[in-house]
């Protein structure tokens, strides 16, 4: 092989130096070194080298290594590790400066080392849906309260439900309305789901709505996990995993619907989410309140509240005198609002 000045060279546990001083080329093993033409053969002659031919020129050092003698009888410098260098990009493969490989490409058999997984208060994903339930909701109906959009303003927009509109300013769901918490956790940890409980911030004897929306429509009954408020006694029971509507289709709950009671059997993962509904219920007066959700997660406890004091869900019950209903039924431009009927008080009540 062809050996470079200022180069390193190995075989085995032998380390061979080439160094350029000046004019010179110096071999470094140990305490042997040559200088020049004239120490080649004093070189050869040592123990230490059997069937080594070198020829030293004028421009590089050309040596043919068949094999070192005992590894006992060479004192061998020490080798500097190498100094870390920043990391660089090699095409589809990130690499540290000490060959750690950090993004794995083609051909790389380089071991990945795991992310870092925290176990905090935010492991714990929330995505509460209100007032209408998941998936098809023909019959929530919403009562706009004074200050909210007039019905003759109001269009129908295929991509919003007019009834999340309304109940984001000061709407209210009329008579019952369905809180939707969908849960969730980051990758790699698990959520324990220990409580849940409401909160009562408001409730008035008396309520008038504005106007009354009713989507005038209907869908066949679904299987969750319900707990039932009854916001005119604040009543709140945990029902298990029933029907979602009151014209169930018949059948077993689905597999993934959370029957486990609240507490060390109640988990939810990134693979195994959950989803826990509240059916609200106001027959008389008018009501805001939130929900306190309880949970733990490496160790630790944590809280969050759904709904709060200036951003409450709201209820409303039997209305003062009776209430215009406006629907997108039965009128000749079904893009907007048409009066209908009439409502002295919620459906169920």
């Amino acid at each position: 092989m062809i050996l470079r000045r200022n180069e390193v060279y190995r075989r085995g546990a032998r380390v061979l130096t080439i160094r350029d001083r000046g004019r010179a080329i110096e071999l470094g093993l140990g305490k042997y070194r040559v200088w020049g033409r004239f120490c080649v053969e004093r070189l050869l002659s040592k123990p230490v080298w059997q069937g080594i031919g070198a020829v030293i020129g004028a421009v590089g050092v050309v040596i043919s290594v068949a094999q070192l003698a005992r590894p006992d009888e060479a004192v061998l410098p020490p080798v500097q590790e190498p100094t870390q260098q920043p990391s660089k990009q090699t095409g589809g493969v990130s690499v540290e400066g000490n060959g750690n490989c950090v993004n794995v490409g083609d051909g790389n058999n380089c071991t990945v080392s795991a992310p870092v997984i925290t176990e905090d208060q935010n492991s714990l994903g929330v995505s509460p849906t209100w007032p209408m339930s998941l998936g098809c909701d023909g019959g929530t109906t919403v009562a706009a309260m004074k200050g909210d959009i007039a019905p003759g303003k109001v269009k129908r927009d295929p991509l919003k439900d007019i009834r999340a509109v309304l109940t984001k300013e000061h709407g209210a769901a009329y008579g019952r309305g369905s809180l939707s918490i969908s849960l969730t956790a980051k990758v790699g940890t698990v959520v324990q789901i220990d409580n849940l409980k409401p909160i009562f911030y408001r409730d008035k004897a008396t309520v008038q709505p504005e106007w009354v929306y009713d989507p005038m429509g209907g869908c066949g009954g679904s299987f969750a996990r319900v707990f039932a408020l009854n916001l005119d006694n604040h009543a709140w029971k945990d029902l298990g995993v029933v029907s979602d509507s009151d014209t169930p289709e018949g059948g077993k709950p689905p597999k993934g619907v959370p029957a486990e009671t609240l507490g060390p059997r109640f988990h939810v993962s990134h693979d195994d989410p959950a989803v826990i509904v509240i059916r609200s219920q106001a027959c008389t007066g008018y009501h805001e309140w939130g929900v306190e959700l309880t949970y733990s997660t490496g160790g630790h406890t944590y809280t969050k509240v759904l709904g709060t004091e200036d951003a409450p869900f709201r209820s409303a019950g039997t209305p003062s005198r009776t209430t215009p209903v406006w629907t997108f039924m039965g009128g000749e431009d079904n893009t907007r609002l048409n009066l209908g009927d009439t409502t002295e008080a919620p459906k169920f009540c």
